[in-house]
C-alpha cells in the first residue's frame, strides 16, 4: 500500500521536472554533461529527460517491480544467502 503512495510522489516529482525544467534548472543548476557534449543550454531537455526516468522508475514503485529491476542490477555485488 505504501509503495503505491510513494511511488504516487515520485512520479509527481518526475511530472513537475518535465512540466517546469526551468525551476529545476534555476533551483538546482545546470547539467553540465548536457552543456558540455550536447549543446549550450539545453540543460532544460536535460531536466525533462530526468523528468521522464523519475516517471518510470514512480512507475515501477508503484507496481512493485523496482525489487526485480534492483536485484538484477544490484544481486551481483551482494552477499550471498545461506538458507
Amino acid at each position: 500500500m505504501w509503495s503505491i503512495f510513494g511511488g504516487l510522489i515520485v512520479v509527481l516529482i518526475g511530472v513537475a521536472m518535465v512540466a517546469k525544467p526551468r525551476f529545476f534548472l534555476e533551483t538546482i543548476g545546470t547539467i553540465g554533461f548536457m552543456e558540455k557534449f550536447v549543446a549550450e543550454g539545453e540543460s532544460e531537455n536535460g531536466w525533462k529527460i530526468i523528468g521522464i526516468m523519475v516517471i518510470f522508475v514512480g512507475f515501477m514503485i508503484m507496481t512493485s517491480l523496482i525489487q526485480g529491476v534492483l536485484y538484477f542490477l544490484l544481486g551481483p555485488a551482494l552477499p550471498k544467502s545461506r538458507m
